[in-house]
């Protein structure tokens, strides 16, 4: 999504940016992993991309806003979020709910921007025969207080439907050890 623009000054006052009905707004998670922006060029090449090509691709879809592979933070090094982590505080009066409602919208933008990129890049390499057998994954962590919940994001597509479902793997109690490094070890195997 394309970063957002700067309110209107209105004499000495700032007024914000009307927010059209339905629009949704760029995730802001807490924490995100993704992939560094040399291992996103290195699968480009395996799959076809000249590697003089790979090394500018995604910079020149970022700049000519096809694609934002970076929606949120433009000073790291990461493209293409895997894992984001949403948590609230009970201090704050927000809920578990809040933070699985922001994961799915987070979510749901991770695996849209795995599929432009599959996109952007058939169009670049004429004739790819890329093999796609199962649909992009894409990982959250909510947290409120010591309760954690994973989940699994993914997306059913049938005909010009296209549905984005999040399932739950696991959940866990912080302050038990054995919850704890059973969340871990989970978390663990789908990093490696």
């Amino acid at each position: 999504m394309p970063p957002p623009t700067a309110p209107r000054l209105s004499g000495n006052t700032i007024q914000p940016q009307p927010i059209p009905d339905g629009a949704v707004k760029t995730p802001r998670p807490d924490f995100t992993w993704g992939f560094h922006k040399s291992t996103v060029a290195n699968a480009l090449i395996k799959r076809g991309l000249p590697e003089s090509r790979a090394n500018r691709f995604l910079e020149a879809l970022q700049r000519d806003q096809k694609l934002y592979s970076d929606p949120s933070q433009h000073f790291l090094q990461v493209r293409f979020p895997i894992l984001v982590i949403e948590g609230k505080a009970y201090t704050t009066g927000k809920t578990l709910f809040e933070a699985e409602n922001q994961a799915a919208v987070s979510g749901s933008s991770m695996l849209i921007l795995r599929r432009q990129l599959e996109s952007c890049h058939d169009h670049v390499v004429l004739g790819s025969n890329v093999k796609r057998d199962a649909s992009p994954l894409a990982f959250s962590l909510c947290t409120q207080g010591p309760i954690m919940e994973l989940w699994v994001h993914h997306i059913f597509a049938d005909d010009d439907i296209t549905e984005y479902h999040m399932n739950l793997v696991a959940t866990c109690h912080g302050s038990l050890c054995n919850e704890l490094e059973r969340l871990l070890l989970q978390m663990d195997c789908l990093i490696d």
